[in-house]
């Protein structure tokens, strides 16, 4: 019997569908609430390392961290040294083994305290606001995933949050990394904008 594989598809606009194949056994967390996915992956030494990504159902943010194989935070260079790098996007919807999330440009990054922060893509946001690439819905629950977000960091709840739906330390089961493609919006018809802003946070069975 072949593996059963998840279908991840991530809408960047205006048309790039980044979908990413992870097999149910990486799979962390999922449930109505969250979406949790590990996946083993080299450094440019040949080190293992492993990269996480929480998604939620009810959120309009998404939490992407790497982590060593004892499950201690990777820092990495940028902006600010960051462990945190989070998105800010729709909440996550999903059909059977299929799932789907519209990234809304926004960005945090997180130092490994996970209290000191930076926001960017700021420009990003406004360019797709202006062209008329999202509804008042999504322009609005952007906003206000950012607002939530930072609210969750600065209060130095952000880590544990995380670790109250997967453990850093919770990492067997792991496949090497997760193969992906590119698709246009048109090939992906249940996140167009006439379809997906009525399925956001919902979680049907075939």
């Amino acid at each position: 019997m072949s593996e059963e594989i998840i279908a991840f598809h991530n809408l960047h606009l205006p048309n790039e569908v980044r979908v990413f194949q992870i097999p149910r056994e990486n799979i962390r967390v999922w449930d109505d609430n969250y979406m949790v996915y590990d996946v083993k992956m080299k450094d440019s030494l040949g080190n293992d390392f492993i990269f996480r990504h929480y998604s939620f159902y009810d959120k309009w943010f998404e939490v992407n961290i790497t982590l060593d194989e004892s499950g201690k935070l990777i820092t990495e260079r940028g902006p600010i040294d960051w462990s945190y790098n989070c998105d800010i996007c729709t909440p996550c919807f999903s059909t059977g083994t299929e799932l789907y999330n519209l990234d809304l440009e926004l960005d945090i990054l997180v130092n490994q305290d996970g209290q000191n922060y930076i926001v960017i893509d700021e420009d990003d946001f406004e360019n797709v606001v202006n062209q008329g690439l999202l509804s008042d819905d999504e322009r609005i629950g952007a906003r206000k995933g950012l607002e939530s977000l930072i609210e969750l960091i600065e209060s130095g709840n952000l880590q544990p949050y995380l670790e109250s739906v997967c453990s850093f330390t919770d990492l067997i089961r792991l496949s090497d990394t997760i193969p992906h493609q590119i698709l246009q919006l048109s090939d992906v018809p249940l996140i167009d904008a006439t379809k997906r802003r009525r399925l956001y946070g919902k979680r049907t069975q075939l």
